[in-house]
């Protein structure tokens, strides 16, 4: 018989919200902060340049509309330095706040792992108040899509049981 092993899940969303995220003016951040005690959605890139995860962060900016009406909040985290994270937000045509990773530390609690030289897993996520996953996208081919209509309903439906 096999035994799955228990998660403490306490203890890696506290990992996960409590790593440090630098803005790209090199000031320290959250997810926690950044959550502001709300719902948040965020994309992981692979790399700051990253074509696929580009378009990932295009298409969440899109959804972030109904994302913020839900009471979430949306960002981009880059692994890298804040310059790579203030690159990137110069060239997308996306206005969501985008954050560097340089230790991984966020990622690694996210559950995305190192690929390669240069290379990290990617993912797009959405989070309840509580920092509990709503939806999980991890992915190691980027050209896989998250259902961001999926993430808004469930964002949605965490918000209306909330309310209730």
């Amino acid at each position: 018989m096999t035994r799955s092993k228990a998660i403490d899940t306490s203890r890696s969303r506290s990992a996960l919200f409590g790593a440090e995220l630098l803005i790209t003016d090199g000031t320290a951040t959250s997810l926690r902060e950044l959550a502001g005690g709300g719902a948040l959605a965020v994309c992981f890139m692979r790399t700051f340049r990253c074509p696929p995860c580009r378009g990932h962060a295009r298409r969440l900016a899109a959804a972030s509309g109904a994302l913020h009406e839900a009471g979430a909040r949306c960002a981009v985290v880059v692994p890298g330095p804040p310059e790579h994270a203030e690159q990137l937000s110069g060239s997308l045509d996306a206005q969501l706040p985008v954050y560097a990773d340089p230790s991984l530390a966020c990622f690694l609690a996210a559950g995305l792992r190192r690929l390669g030289p240069g290379i990290q897993q990617s993912g797009t996520f959405a989070y309840d108040s509580q920092g509990r996953e709503l939806l999980a996208h991890r992915v190691t081919a980027p050209m896989r899509r998250p259902d961001l209509d999926q993430m808004v309903d469930r964002v949605c439906d965490c918000r209306s049981r909330a309310l209730a």
